[in-house]
Parts: structure tokens; sequence; C-alpha cells
């Protein structure tokens, strides 16, 4: 699911870059050669502030926010961001609030979220660990990113939906998220009584 809501919101960027890139020749602001620059231009600019933010937060504030507020409320931190960021590409699919709403989810993603999921695996069993994780980390990241690409050429190439149906299925996507996230945390409650048993 996390491998989708982030898949889908950067098709969702790269989609309003590109139409704004277009209407920049339309108005005459650029010529068409210039396009690959402003779209390499916003780029950089974007993953810059992108990349600082993430710094930012590993390194002030998510050792806090966990110590405070706990793991729990941590992962369920990352889907909640998720939900907003569609919710306002919804209501206003503009450059800017996508820019802003992609930022913001990302660098919880790359920061609290990474953190979060790798404290989750550390009251379970060595054969967990070595088998499971690696499971999730290759078969299931690669399983949503295949379904995230047939999921926008159906939308985009085949049925032609706009940049608002991809929030909508984000949207979708992130309550199926956020009950999964609860689901795993009452899981959680029961590991260090399971993963003392042998395995």
């Amino acid at each position: 699911l996390l491998t989708l809501v982030k898949s889908n919101g950067e098709y969702m960027l790269a989609k309003l870059v590109e139409d704004w890139a277009r209407q920049s020749v339309a108005r005459g602001a650029i010529t068409a050669g210039q396009v690959h620059d402003q779209i390499g231009s916003f780029y950089a600019s974007y993953l810059f502030m992108l990349d600082s933010l993430s710094l930012v937060l590993q390194a002030l504030v998510v050792s806090r926010f966990i110590k405070y507020l706990g793991v729990g409320t941590a992962l369920l931190l990352v889907p909640v961001v998720a939900l907003l960021d569609a919710s306002a590409i919804l209501l206003w699919p503009l450059l800017a609030v996508v820019k802003v709403g992609k930022m913001v989810e990302n660098a919880t993603l790359y920061s609290l979220n990474n953190t979060v999921v790798n404290m989750l695996w550390l009251p379970t069993s060595r054969s967990d660990k070595y088998q499971a994780k690696q499971a999730i980390d290759t078969f299931f990241v690669r399983l949503g990113g295949a379904i995230s690409a047939g999921t926008v050429f159906i939308m985009a190439q085949v049925l032609g939906w706009p940049v608002r149906a991809f929030a909508v299925c984000n949207l979708l996507l992130g309550v199926g998220w956020l009950w999964l996230v609860r689901a795993i945390l009452r899981e959680r409650t029961r590991l260090p009584q399971d993963s003392s048993r042998p395995r």
C-alpha cells in the first residue's frame, strides 16, 4: 500500500509538472526547447528541498517523536499525511499543492516511516528477520511498484483519467493503509510473547 500510494503520488507530480511546462510554452514564457530545462530546474529545487527536509526530520524530530509519542503514533502518522495529501490534491489539483504535499509525505516516509518500520522487526525472531523481512523488502515492495505501474497505465493511458482520479485512488488506498497499520499495531502487542517461543 505504501508503494502504491507513493508511486501514484509521483505520477500526479510528474503529470502536473509536464502540464505546467506545456502551459509555459503556450503562454510564451519559455520556448519548446526550454521545456527540459524547466522540468529539470523544478526537480532540482524539489529534490533539494525534499532531501533537506528529510535530513532535518531524521536528525532533529524522529527520535523525539518516537520517544514521546511512541511507535504506534509514528506508524499511523504516515498514512494520515498521505490522506491529507490526497485530499488536498483532490480539492486543489495544482502544482504548488502537489509539490508541498509530496515533499512532506516523502520526507516523512524517508525519515520517520523507515525508522519505525525497521523498529517493528525488533521483537521478532531471527527467522522472521531473515526470511519475512527479505520477502517484504524485495517481493512485496516490487509488487506494489508493478501494480502501481499497471494502475497508472490503465487510469492514465487507457481511460485518460485526470489527476483528481489518482487522488481519489490514493484516498481509498490511504484508508486501507490506516486499517492495515491498526492491524499491525494490534499484532505487535502479541509479538513479545510469540517471539519467545521456539520457531
